[in-house]
């Protein structure tokens, strides 16, 4: 009989420790904390099958540190990916903007689009005075 997996949005840490990640000795899946003298799991760095063991084979409740998003939702190594691939995805959106702004600019003819006015910048013409008002020579 299989188990159901736990309902990660669900996982709360009510009193989080003081002590930064990053004053711990460890990997950023596991490190250990010299004030409480306990393991720390990183679950954001984990698989939900993972995360699933560590809590329920842990009686108390393990240590635990994890990222939340602004939904609620915790951050796990299936939705956030590798930094390779992170840093991927920002550079083929970067050169795809780029692309799409050097090609939308290559082809544009903004004068046609009331956008914009190209050329050589001239004086206006001078003003004209007004013409005199025509006079009926036919009327009394």
């Amino acid at each position: 009989m299989s188990r159901s997996p736990l309902p990660l949005d669900l996982l709360n840490v009510p009193t989080p420790c003081a002590v930064p990640w990053q004053s711990m000795s460890g990997t950023d899946r596991v490190r250990f904390c010299p004030d409480c003298r306990k393991v720390v799991h990183n679950l954001s760095a984990m698989t939900a099958a993972e995360i699933d063991a560590i809590v329920r084979d842990d009686p108390n409740g393990p240590c635990v540190r994890f990222r939340r998003r602004a939904d609620g939702t915790i951050v796990t190594a299936e939705g956030r990916g590798g930094r390779l691939a992170r840093a991927w995805v920002r550079l083929t959106t970067a050169l795809s903007a780029a692309f799409v702004g050097l090609a939308s600019l290559a082809g544009c003819d903004c004068a046609q689009l009331g956008v914009c006015t190209q050329g050589k910048l001239v004086a206006p013409p001078p003003a004209q005075p007004p013409a005199p008002a025509a006079v009926d020579v036919n009327e009394e």
